[in-house]
């Protein structure tokens, strides 16, 4: 955590020898190697979404700064959608649901009737770029809508009064946040470890 946090940036950094800006950064929330309401993560996301996006959309990375490319954010390459999967996903985590719909609402008008993502969006003409269909942008979707649907079922519990048990079957409202959530499963490298 020392190494990967930059004071300079206020963010996560795509790698320990330099503070640059990487959506991959995301996934520590996701991997749940923080919570989603993490102050350095919610800092990340915002450094993220203040930095790399464009009318909208989320880039991976910027080129200019990454030493991947001489042409500026936009110009190199079209938005990786598995990224704005991401976005959507940290949002989520972090209780942001309105942000998580709003990414998820953006991408679903892009597809229209055949449902298929492409691997990037140009954010200025709207059109796929790259691999079409591709599975990885399928399944980062269907992971942010499972977490913004989980999200969503928190925040509900979260607005039940605490005395009012006819609305969670005879259950006070903390016993029912407190219940496992049935989406999430321990990670097999936790399994059997003592904490």
């Amino acid at each position: 955590m020392a190494k990967g946090w930059s004071e300079s940036l206020r963010s996560f950094r795509q790698s320990y020898e330099a503070d640059h800006l990487d959506a991959a950064e995301l996934l520590i929330s996701i991997m749940e190697f923080l919570p989603g309401d993490h102050p350095r993560v919610l800092a990340t996301i915002d450094r993220l979404t203040e930095s790399l996006t464009l009318d909208g959309y989320l880039y991976r990375f910027d080129p200019l700064k990454s030493g991947a490319g001489a042409l500026p954010l936009g110009e190199f390459e079209g938005a990786f959608l598995p990224c704005n999967f991401w976005l959507a996903t940290a949002y989520a985590k972090a209780g942001r649901c309105a942000k998580a719909e709003s990414i998820l609402r953006r991408a679903e008008e892009l597809v229209g009737k055949p449902a298929l993502f492409a691997e990037a969006v140009d954010p200025r003409t709207r059109g796929f770029l790259g691999n079409m269909p591709l599975l990885f942008s399928h399944a980062e979707y269907v992971r942010a809508k499972l977490e913004l649907a989980a999200a969503q079922r928190r925040k509900q519990r979260e607005d039940i009064p605490m005395g009012d048990k006819r609305l969670t079957g005879g259950r006070t409202a903390g016993e029912v946040t407190n219940r496992r959530n049935p989406f999430r499963s321990t990670p097999a490298w936790r399994k059997g470890l003592r904490i």
